[in-house]
């Protein structure tokens, strides 16, 4: 990690951020800290933010909000999927416990490999690199792409990184962490070498092995899984099944995990 970078922040959201950690800490809420200041610690990048992103188990979320609202904050449950909020003036603090398209949901993996650092001189801890990846992968939006930050955490971190836990991550989405490591590869010709190469290929011949079977029989569009706006059509008018919600229905149906 970036030992030394930090967010120069305004004073009252420095007080609101600190604070807040102190809140979970002494309440026994375990929490990890990602967003700007997770990537300036990865990283070096600095960029501005008026909010600070707690991730969390979905458990603990409703307690947190309990906790900070007791503090004097203004609290909601903005998303009962993904994500609840506490306000001071105009900065908030996100409490988050997984992702819009319920793929990266925080479980006890993230809190078994998350990095520790000083962040606004508390220590804490870090989401780890490999969770920050997997989530910022999906993120695709028509006003919102997190590619460039992935390839930066690449850039710094490619010997820190787990590469078959983050191939594990992926799990059935695998041609996503493909799309990135290829897209690694266009951007920085001179570093290919920071790249697995192992893995590459083994998930370049699975590529290959799948254009050479059977086209799946389902209709089937997975684009919501990165935005729901731009594949409205796909859905409405052109009768693709919604890849998103065959996600979502999979997961509550399917067999116990370890999220908590």
């Amino acid at each position: 990690m970036n030992a030394g970078y930090s967010l120069e922040l305004d004073a009252t959201a420095s007080e609101f951020y600190r604070k807040t950690m102190h809140i979970l800490t002494d309440n026994g809420v375990p929490f990890m800290v990602g967003g700007g200041h997770a990537l300036v610690q990865y990283t070096g990048i600095v960029r501005d933010t008026k909010d600070f992103d707690i991730f969390l188990y979905q458990r603990d979320c409703p307690r947190a909000l309990q906790f900070m609202n007791a503090a004097g904050y203004k609290t909601e449950m903005t998303d009962a999927l993904w994500i609840g909020k506490a306000f001071c003036r105009e900065f908030y603090v996100d409490f988050i416990f997984g992702a819009a398209n319920c793929v990266a949901v925080v479980d006890r993996q993230w809190f078994d490999n998350a990095r520790h650092a000083e962040i606004l001189g508390v220590q804490t801890s870090l989401i780890p690199i490999e969770e920050m990846i997997w989530s910022k992968a999906f993120v695709m939006d028509r006003d919102r792409f997190d590619g460039a930050d992935i390839l930066h955490l690449i850039l710094r971190n490619d010997k820190k990184i787990n590469w078959q836990r983050l191939l594990q991550r992926f799990g059935e989405h695998w041609q996503i962490l493909l799309l990135y490591l290829l897209y690694f590869q266009f951007v920085y010709p001179s570093e290919i070498d920071r790249l697995p190469k192992a893995m590459m290929g083994e998930l370049l011949s699975r590529a290959q092995a799948q254009l050479q079977s059977a086209p799946a029989r389902e209709h089937l569009c997975r684009g919501p899984l990165f935005s729901i706006d731009q594949y409205a059509a796909d859905l409405s008018k052109w009768g693709f099944v919604n890849g998103k919600q065959q996600f979502i229905d999979h997961l509550l149906h399917g067999s116990g995990s370890d999220v908590a």
